[in-house]
């Protein structure tokens, strides 16, 4: 059993490790912007601003009282803003992640180191407060742009379903043409999505790849019929089955 060939989908190759708002048209200005703005609330003048700034100073005069999981819920929190917002720059939630993790962990130490000498309750919640103010307002005023990558998953995650779906339906139920004439019509949308996506991709040889491979399920599905239809989906090199597998970023082994 060998290990066979997946996609990370990222649009640049930092976004495998850490997650920043990413522009395309932005040569050089964008990028620098993205990390002042990062950094004044990494380093707590993000409290400057009356919501977070009323929300520490009662936090600070209640740290004694305070439990470790409400630092754990503001820390849940900021992951969940840094996903909403990075949520163009990944074909998945699962691929967004581990890099939006590390981007929380980092503004979180980022914020103790600068504002902060000891680590306790309420430098804890300050820090958390800051990097969620900063990923609240990253979100809204410094989005992402160029091609959508979550909506492109939201297709290949349509495609999976009505696959399944094609699967679970015997070939003389009267429904099965009507699934089967759905599916390719979404895996052609996901073939041409991907070819669009695929100049912004950091891998993007593994993306053609992909793209041949729905191209040659979509050629063959307009001459057989129901049961060779079906083995289409889940057999051979260009199966349907293996290509969104290719596709979501996942390992799998060869048969």
């Amino acid at each position: 059993m060998q290990l066979g060939s997946y996609i990370e989908v990222y649009k640049i190759r930092i976004h495998e490790i850490i997650w920043f708002p990413y522009r395309p048209e932005w040569k050089l200005i964008g990028p620098l912007l993205v990390l002042l703005f990062l950094a004044v609330a990494a380093t707590g003048l993000v409290n400057a601003i009356d919501l977070f700034g009323l929300f520490n100073s009662i936090t600070a005069k209640n740290a004694g009282n305070l439990a470790p999981w409400m630092v754990i819920v503001l820390l849940v929190l900021c992951l969940v803003f840094c996903v909403y917002s990075a949520r163009s720059d990944y074909i998945s939630i699962h691929a967004a992640l581990l890099p939006c993790f590390v981007t929380t962990v980092v503004i979180v130490s980022l914020s103790l180191y600068f504002t902060s000498k000891t680590i306790d309750m309420r430098s804890m919640f300050q820090a958390a407060t800051g990097a969620l103010g900063s990923l609240m307002f990253t979100g809204r005023i410094i989005q992402s742009g160029g091609v959508d990558l979550g909506a492109l998953g939201a297709i290949r995650r349509r495609v999976e379903q009505k696959t399944q779906a094609c699967l679970q339906t015997p070939v003389a139920d009267s429904s099965f043409s009507s699934r089967r004439k759905d599916l390719t019509e979404d895996v052609k949308k996901l073939a041409d999505e991907l070819k669009k996506a695929a100049p912004e991709t950091t891998d993007q040889t593994s993306v053609e790849k992909a793209i041949k491979s729905l191209q040659n399920f979509l050629a063959r599905s307009e001459l057989v019929d129901h049961y060779d239809f079906l083995q289409d989906l889940r057999e051979g090199e260009d199966s349907l089955i293996r290509a969104l597998k290719r596709i979501g970023g996942r390992r799998y082994d060869d048969p």
